[in-house]
């Protein structure tokens, strides 16, 4: 799960719960949250922060290195995400 706290610490409404398992966090030029998502999926997930945080898109085959031929090396087949 990724929260928004304030700089004295208080937790904000801002929650992504579908974020899989978070592993690096940053924000884009277009101020989109892009998240590594170091589980099943092995993707690096994009969402939109304007009102209700969303998910408008990934990077990376759904599955990373295990998708498709599992090993085969690909350029969108990620492996531990960082």
């Amino acid at each position: 799960q990724i929260r928004r706290f304030s700089k004295d610490g208080k937790p904000q409404a801002l929650t992504i719960a579908d974020a899989g398992a978070p592993s690096a966090i940053s924000l884009d030029n277009r101020e989109r949250l892009l998240v590594c998502d170091n589980g099943p999926r092995r993707q690096v997930l994009v969402y939109d922060l304007k009102a209700k945080p969303r998910l408008v898109g990934a990077f990376g085959a759904r599955g990373g290195i295990s998708s498709g031929a599992p090993g085969e090396v690909k350029p969108d087949k990620l492996y531990l995400l960082a």
